[in-house]
């Protein structure tokens, strides 16, 4: 015997499968299949002959296919070795089987035995060896079982089979496989488990598949957890005879109440529900419809919930039930029971709610009052108060500065907890009206009481110090009109000739900052410094006490403003692309100031540029400080042809953007303190060959032109050398 296989055992020690008679029998249905021959003995052991058990039998087909139904889970049926015997006496619990019939055979599994004589059934098995796979981390193992409902099962076929999809993974469960297949899934994925195929059973019509009672045609969605892992679940197949009419059940709701004469106006809504919300009602039961209302429902589990009732005065819902004690989720007036409407039926729910008696409440007010304010002073708008009255805190504010609430009757505590201050004014004392030396107040049932809280307030004596500011101006005469801004923590005061350059405030004790907004300029003169000393200490900070005093000191110190001296501006020229001996013994450049409106220029100054010994042209002259505009009038050279002129400027003195000209016509440039201002100007020609006449190349290298590294051209250059050289010399007999 198998350890753990008590299914198997509690199987086969059951005689009530081997000889009911009728329908209840395991292999009848009450027409001829299941009756048994007294005295006739049947024999079964799990693996050696050895272990026999006493075992009656019917006389006709036996179905062994759930004998291999409960095959234990790691072992393997192969089917029964069956032995006929002529005689078997009995000694105790042992059977002694006698003269075999013919030779033993082998019955596979889901086929039939014939017995018309003495039998003995040995399960042949086989224990399989193969380690069970350890599923990858994050993912789990689940069975896919399969149930039959309804009277299909009596009759289903040998080949019957199901298709079930998990995911995107498709198996197939049959009788083969015990009607269970496994499937691998990942923790925390959603899945959708349906049903794809299934055989047909014969004279029977499909009706619906579920899981958990819920309807799968359209899939089951389920996100699996670590703890799922082993989980079994079962797809119920319902099948009825061909031909039946299905019709929806009738669900009937009813509504009792207890503890209380119903009043007429009393109503309650119940909503009726399935598990996806396809089914959604809202019904009201009243005394229009007698508290009953009935329902046609497709057949599933559904849930039901009181959601709304009306209030009876002085009774209170405490309880809720059902008359037919239909189990229940949640608990108290909470519950939402739950049943299961089959097709074709009918069924009740009768719904008991449970009331009580409530004592009427007392009432109790709570007034806020405030004294000892000036006339036009209100209370501040944050502005709130706390009064615990029992177990129960209350808060008043400057808009709802009185409130009522409701208590059971009995003798109540009232404090004032907590209180917001008010600015200007110091707390004096809470005074309560009406309450008892212990602070308390009695409340009847049905009662009403106010009590007053009232806050007395004085007004605040305000600290004060006294903060004296002078002026001084060093280095000039104080001219008309002077004046200067003080900031004492943010606000501004003048200090000028009316005041006497002198402040004297009173503040509030605390810490101020002093400063001076700004340096009053004065015509010729700079502010070289300010200095600001408090209580003859260089500081701008003070902490002033009540009744103490603060001298603050602010000194202004000028200097008479110096007059710029003139500034230097040197300008260089180059020439690129032209024959140092085609170059001129000088060039001019002009220079312009700008007026004094600095928008427009003045009259130009001719600068002569003169030649140097490495061919650039500079000079350097002394001008204002100012801004100047730099160009040359005529940038021509006789035999070449002018291609442009590049700028560039180094400025000492203030921005010059704005000014800016092409850089082929000339450029701004400004002067000041700050070193020599210059302006560079490189202009571009090539030679003119309009007036070539060839000539013999001269006997020595042509001298290099302006720009060119030095060395001569090569090839067909040449000739064009050849040319230039005319041409250069030809220039030089002209001048």
């Amino acid at each position: 015997m198998f350890p753990g296989d008590s299914k198997l055992a509690d199987l086969f020690n059951n005689s009530t499968m081997w000889t009911t008679v009728g329908s209840g029998n395991a292999y009848g249905n009450g027409e001829g299949i299941g009756n048994f021959v007294p005295n006739t003995k049947f024999a079964y052991n799990y693996s050696a002959v050895s272990e026999i058990q006493n075992w009656k039998h019917t006389t006709n087909s036996i179905s062994l296919t759930a004998m291999a139904a409960v095959t234990p889970k790691n072992v393997k049926f192969l089917g029964w070795e069956v032995t006929y015997y002529a005689k078997c006496t009995k000694s105790g619990n042992e059977l002694t089987f006698s003269e075999q019939v013919g030779t033993s055979s082998n019955i596979g599994e889901g086929q039939s035995l014939n017995v018309y004589t003495h039998a003995k059934l040995v399960a042949q098995w086989k224990i399989d060896t193969t380690p069970t796979p350890t599923p990858e981390p994050g993912k789990i193992k689940i069975k896919i079982c399969k149930a039959i409902d309804g009277d299909g099962i009596r009759e289903l076929p040998e080949n019957y089979t199901i298709k079930v999809k998990v995911g995107d993974e498709e198996k197939t469960m049959s009788i083969a496989n015990l009607m269970e297949v496994e499937f691998e899934v990942e923790v925390g994925k959603e899945y959708t488990i349906s049903e794809t195929y299934k055989s047909d059973i014969p004279n029977y019509d499909f009706v619906k598949a579920t899981i958990w009672e819920r309807n799968i045609a359209n899939g089951f969605k389920i996100t699996f957890d670590e703890d799922d892992d082993g989980r079994t679940i079962i797809i119920t197949n319902k099948y009825v005879k061909h031909g039946t009419v299905i019709k929806p059940g009738k669900l009937t709701i009813k509504k009792t109440v207890e503890g209380v004469d119903v009043p007429d106006n009393y109503e309650v809504t119940v909503n009726v529900y399935n598990s996806d919300k396809s089914v959604n009602e809202n019904i009201k039961l009243n005394k229009a419809n007698s508290f009953s209302h009935t329902l046609e429902l497709e057949e599933d589990r559904y849930y039901i919930k009181e959601t709304t009732f009306t209030d009876i005065n002085g009774y209170q819902l405490t309880g809720m039930d059902t008359q037919e004690h239909r189990p229940y989720d949640g608990n108290g007036i909470n519950k939402i029971f739950k049943m299961y409407v089959s097709d074709n039926s009918k069924a009740a729910i009768t719904i008991v709610n449970k009331y009580e008696r409530v004592p009427e409440k007392a009432k109790l007010t709570v007034t806020k009052a405030v004294e000892g304010l000036e006339n036009g002073v209100e209370l501040p708008d944050d502005y709130k108060v706390t009064v615990t009255v029992g177990n129960q805190t209350i808060t008043l504010t400057k808009n709802e500065l009185s409130k009522t609430i409701q208590l059971d009757a009995g003798t109540y505590t009232v404090r004032e907890t907590a209180k917001s201050n008010i600015d200007g004014y110091d707390f004096v004392k809470t005074e309560y009206s009406k309450l008892d030396a212990n602070n308390g107040i009695t409340l009847a049932e049905g009662g009403k009481k106010t009590v007053t809280v009232t806050n007395t307030y004085s007004k605040k004596q305000e600290p004060k110090a006294e903060l004296t500011i002078k002026k001084t101006v060093e280095g000039v005469d104080i001219p008309e009109g002077y004046e200067v801004t003080v900031a004492v923590n943010g606000t501004e005061h003048k200090l000028n000739k009316g005041n006497q350059f002198r402040l004297d405030i009173e503040v509030a004790p605390g810490k101020y900052t002093i400063e001076e907004k700004g340096c009053t300029e004065i015509n010729g003169y700079n502010c070289e410094a300010t200095t600001i000393t408090i209580n003859g200490k260089p500081t701008q900070e003070i902490e002033l006490e009540n009744m103490t005093e603060g001298h603050v000191e602010i000194t202004n110190k000028y200097a008479e403003e110096q007059k710029p001296q003139n500034g230097k501006l040197t300008i260089t020229k180059n020439f690129r692309g032209v024959y140092a001996y085609d170059l001129p013994r000088s060039f001019t450049v002009y220079v312009r100031p700008m007026n004094e409106d600095g928008m427009t220029l003045g009259s130009a100054m001719a600068v002569v540029l003169n030649r140097n010994s490495d061919n650039t042209y500079s000079a350097t002259i002394e001008v204002g400080y100012n801004v100047y505009e730099v160009t040359e009038q005529n940038p021509n050279l006789s035999g070449y042809v002018f291609t442009g002129a590049n700028y560039s400027a180094v400025s000492t003195g203030r921005d010059v953007a704005g000014y800016d000209l092409p850089r082929t016509n000339g450029i701004y440039v400004s002067t000041g303190e700050n070193g020599t201002a210059s302006v560079a100007v490189t202009n571009s020609y090539y030679y003119d060959y309009h007036d070539y006449v060839p000539v013999i190349p001269p006997t020595k290298p042509l001298p290099p032109q302006t720009g060119d590294s030095g060395t001569a051209y090569t090839g067909i250059a040449l000739c064009v050398m050849a040319a230039a050289a005319f041409v250069a010399a030809r220039s030089r007999k002209r001048s």
